[in-house]
């Protein structure tokens, strides 16, 4: 049922290590993926699937579905189970000025403590994203994700 191109509502297997997977559902912007609360061994119906809490969406590069080291396995439409893309932020390295970027890529300036729990606009690879999912399942932090929080100093 494997997929190379990016369909929204499409629902993906993410390995996790030797015996288990999570899953993660393309969103309606390109490349925008929901990750959700849920680690299993086996399949689970899609539908269950999406009924799970999501616990972050992340920018991922295509090659984690065009190469099928992420499968599809199924699809639940939008509509139903319906996902918004979050806003996400930029920081400045030098001043730590903010903006917040919505899902259309307008951008707004904002204080730093509007970006505290929004991702850091960055496209992820799938060996980091299924690294984070891990690392949630086995409740340790996440190097990548902790060093892209925003920085209030």
């Amino acid at each position: 049922m494997g997929s190379r191109s990016y369909e929204p509502g499409a629902v993906l297997r993410v390995p996790l290590d030797a015996d288990s997977h999570g899953y993660a559902r393309m969103l309606e912007k390109e490349s925008r993926l929901a990750f959700y609360d849920l680690r299993s061994e086996t399949e689970v119906p899609v539908e269950e699937v999406v009924r799970r809490p999501v616990l972050f969406v992340l920018a991922v590069f295509p090659s984690a579905w065009r190469t099928g080291r992420w499968p599809k396995v199924g699809a639940v439409s939008l509509k139903e189970f319906y996902l918004g893309v979050p806003d996400q932020f930029m920081q400045d390295i030098g001043t730590k000025k903010c903006e917040i970027v919505d899902p259309d890529f307008h951008v707004r300036p904002a204080a730093p403590q509007e970006c505290v729990g929004l991702e850091r606009v960055a496209v992820w690879n799938a060996e980091d994203a299924e690294r984070r999912l891990l690392d949630h399942f086995e409740g340790r932090p996440n190097t990548h994700a902790e060093r892209a929080r925003v920085e209030l100093g």
